[in-house]
């Protein structure tokens, strides 16, 4: 009988003394990783009980309920920035000896073509190079022999799209000395988050009054690429606001809602038609 995750048989014939009894049931794996558990027996009966005694596992992956897996797979960014040489970096970590392939595959996207990327790692237990194939979003590495509970870095460079776009789900399986299921990678923290590339989903400008000579109030309104956040510091410029009699000014008001994210003053070059609004603060970013 299997109850809360133990399993209870039951003594039918008494049992011979000096004689060893086995016996075999089938369980499912998890769809994930785990290390060998710590396993105990027990028994009782009429007038006596064994207390749980710890159970001699198997040797290696005979293990009771050992299941291969990666025990950490991250992937970060270093540039978020629209047309940027982007290095991509794989962290990595089993809790089974392998070598084969491992298969990173959602990296949709990027303008890099189809060919074979330059990986850099240390030691010599990644290859030097990787198969990346730009429509599948597929890059294809080779493990030579990584070691059990250690952990295995290695990057890539790709250029990031010209447009916007949110981060996609990547993936990581590993296919050799072991069979490594398809499992979602652990991405970056907001901007570092994998192929996430800076944009805007919506851009807007309307103005209060089309009167000469009028006092004009211009409203901007954008919305940033979800997952995208606009860090302290950062600068929105608006260009082409020619025709103006405003003169320039590095200290023109400025309005805004949320009123504590930007600051109250812009600088604007009459011109150019450039404005600048900076940021006092963090706008973080929204949930894809």
């Amino acid at each position: 009988m299997w109850l809360h995750e133990t399993m209870i048989l039951y003594v039918v014939k008494p049992l011979e003394v000096f004689v060893r009894y086995q016996f075999s049931f089938n369980v499912t794996n998890p769809s994930y990783s785990q290390n060998p558990l710590l396993i105990f027996v027990a028994a009782a009966g009429l007038n006596f009980s064994i207390a749980q005694t710890l159970v001699s596992p198997g040797s290696g992956d005979a293990a009771a309920l050992y299941v291969s897996g990666f025990l950490m797979q991250v992937i970060l960014q270093s540039n978020p920035s629209q047309g940027a040489l982007n290095t991509i970096q794989i962290s990595l970590e089993s809790n089974i000896d392998f070598y084969g392939n491992i298969t990173v595959s959602g990296l949709q996207g990027s303008s890099t073509s189809s060919q074979l990327l330059a990986l850099s790692s240390i030691g010599n237990k990644i290859s030097n190079v990787a198969s990346w194939s730009q429509a599948e979003g597929i890059v294809v590495v080779t493990a030579y022999g990584l070691l059990k509970n250690v952990t295995y870095s290695f990057s890539f460079d790709l250029v990031n799209p010209m447009s916007g776009q949110v981060s996609p789900l990547v993936q990581i399986l590993g296919e050799g000395s072991c069979l490594i299921p398809t499992t979602n990678m652990t991405k970056g923290y907001l901007n570092t988050a994998p192929l996430l590339v800076a944009g805007f989903v919506e851009a807007h400008i309307s103005q209060s009054t089309a009167a000469q000579f009028g006092l004009n109030t211009i409203t901007v309104r954008v919305r940033c690429i979800p997952g995208f956040s606009l860090m302290q510091g950062s600068i929105i410029r608006v260009y082409n606001l020619v025709g103006s009699s405003t003169p320039s000014s590095s200290a023109l008001e400025i309005q805004s809602a949320p009123s504590h994210a930007l600051s109250h003053m812009g600088s604007f070059i009459s011109t150019t038609g450039t404005l600048d609004v900076f940021l006092e603060n963090t706008v973080w970013a929204k949930s894809p």
